[in-house]
């Protein structure tokens, strides 16, 4: 087992460096490298391990440990690079989705699923061949099964029934993969808050206080931004930003409106908006589309919905469009 560890972490520190070299030219954020680290080491391991096993194999078949690594590297050495590949292509399909966040985790696990491929054609077998006839102190004796349905291993068994009845199995596992699969139908994607931390975090503490304290949505203000370039004073701008706050206030999904203030040139205003709910809440995320649709247009001036759970629900939108 510590062959295919070493592999791994060799694989993942090249894997790793990559991406911090591509970083400088690259916007890649601080949770890529974390996600790359962890796809990166567990198919490092699960590619070693496959071409150890083989070649183990075939040192108790009675093959010279260096022959047995040609033949090991040409056949798992294939179907780890078949296997590598596949997960790369899936992983940088994520740029079809179109955000760079995860445009940039995509790239970043793709990169350490390469190095961990190339380490198990390269590094791996030279450790082989250092190792020889070594790698395993103990002797390995060379399983013996028989054919009887009574005998052999669970796994074997089991094998040989689903091989008699292949049909019946299929179906069922169809069957139980749909019903896993149902409540996709029904997902709502969305965006951790400081109410996803942990109970005794300082971030969840201080939500839990303004939640309870002042309402839930306290915790996720919207920002309304409004640009008023046509108008013709200070006084039709301020007109019109308190025209705007009024229509806020009186739209359904809205708790206050504490603030609305216009920027010194009279061109522009910023407005805060209090939802009922929570940022993570249905009604907040419906709130939001109707200040798009219903509100903002009819008001003067050209306005937008902005701030942390307008964009987490753009976010969430996005995702849907790509998924569903």
């Amino acid at each position: 087992m510590v062959v295919p560890i070493v592999t791994a972490l060799f694989a993942l520190a090249f894997g790793l460096s990559v991406v911090g070299l591509l970083s400088a030219w690259i916007p890649i954020g601080t949770s890529a490298p974390v996600v790359a680290a962890m796809i990166g080491l567990g198919v490092g391991i699960d590619y070693a391990l496959l071409i150890v096993t083989r070649h183990r194999e075939g040192m108790i078949t009675g093959h010279d440990p260096r022959e047995s690594i040609q033949t090991t590297v040409g056949t798992a050495g294939r179907s780890v690079l078949v296997a590598g590949s596949t997960v790369m292509v899936a992983l940088l399909s994520l740029f079809l989705i179109g955000i760079p966040f995860v445009s940039a985790l995509g790239l970043a696990s793709a990169i350490t699923v390469a190095a961990t491929m190339l380490a198990a054609v390269t590094l791996l077998p030279a450790l082989l061949a250092v190792f020889g006839g070594n790698l395993d102190r103990l002797r390995v004796r060379r399983p013996r099964f028989d054919h009887a349905d009574d005998h052999g291993s669970g796994w074997h068994r089991w094998t040989r029934r689903i091989q008699r009845r292949p049909w019946p199995y299929l179906v069922s596992a169809t069957v139980v993969l749909l019903i896993l699969a149902a409540p996709l139908l029904s997902i709502r994607l969305g965006s951790s808050d400081g109410g996803s931390a942990p109970s005794d975090s300082t971030a969840r503490r201080s939500y839990d206080i303004v939640a309870h304290a002042f309402g839930p949505g306290w915790t996720g203000p919207l920002l309304i931004t409004a640009e008023y370039l046509s108008a013709t004073s200070p006084e039709q701008a301020q007109a019109w930003l308190d025209e705007l706050r009024t229509d806020l206030a009186a739209t359904p999904g809205v708790a206050s409106v504490p603030s609305a203030t216009l920027n010194p040139s009279a061109t522009a205003g910023i407005v805060n908006v209090v939802p009922v709910g929570s940022p993570q809440d249905a009604s907040t995320e419906d709130l939001v589309h109707r200040l798009r649709t219903d509100v903002l247009p009819q008001a003067e001036g050209t306005s937008h919905v902005g701030g942390a759970t307008a964009t987490a629900v753009d976010l969430a939108d996005r995702l849907a469009d790509r998924m569903l």
